[in-house]
């Protein structure tokens, strides 16, 4: 019966997955560095799921169910856990400027075309090292603005996370 299931199954563990990414992995305050400890565990996670809980869900898994679906399931399920459990919200106020993205590309007539980039630079290089969470995909949002507002919390695991944000004009200008 579950086999004839196994790509629904599939194709809902992808989506949820995705969906962890984008709403609440990108929203926590992890640097470069951080991201590289933990697919070392992730790494290792993944041998330990093959190896112990494998034998047991043949039906259902297939070897690629694991490294591609299963196991970041679970992985972004320590995440969301995190995110959903957070507590102790605290807001902070910061001045950024946008950071230049330089030539994006040319014209029909081989003019350059400059662009602004969507990831900010806080005052005093605040969460410098933490490029998600100074990344935004919608320039409009920040267009014209000079200060952001974060709203954090302290998530279950120890992992701080962004529950809102919100730009608006100051009359202070931040170079």
């Amino acid at each position: 019966m579950f086999y004839q299931y196994r790509y629904l199954f599939r194709v809902l563990i992808i989506l949820a997955n995705l969906l962890i990414f984008f709403t609440i992995i990108l929203n926590t305050v992890i640097s470069v560095w951080q991201l590289i400890i933990i697919a070392g565990i992730y790494a290792l996670f993944s041998v330990f799921i093959y190896r112990w809980i494998r034998p047991h869900w043949e039906i259902l898994f297939e070897k690629s169910d694991y490294f591609g679906f299963l196991v970041p399931l679970i992985f972004h399920l320590f995440f969301f856990l995190n995110f959903a459990f957070s507590h102790h919200p605290q807001t902070e106020t910061y001045g950024f400027s946008n950071t230049s993205s330089g030539r994006i590309g040319t014209t029909s007539d081989n003019v350059p075309v400059h662009g602004n980039s969507t990831t900010i630079l806080l005052e005093n290089n605040a969460y410098g090292d933490f490029y998600f969470i100074r990344t935004f995909v919608d320039y409009d949002k920040m267009r014209g603005k000079n200060v952001i507002e974060y709203t954090f919390e302290e998530g279950l695991l120890g992992l701080k996370v962004i529950k809102n944000y919100r730009f608006s004009n100051d009359n202070v200008i931040f170079e």
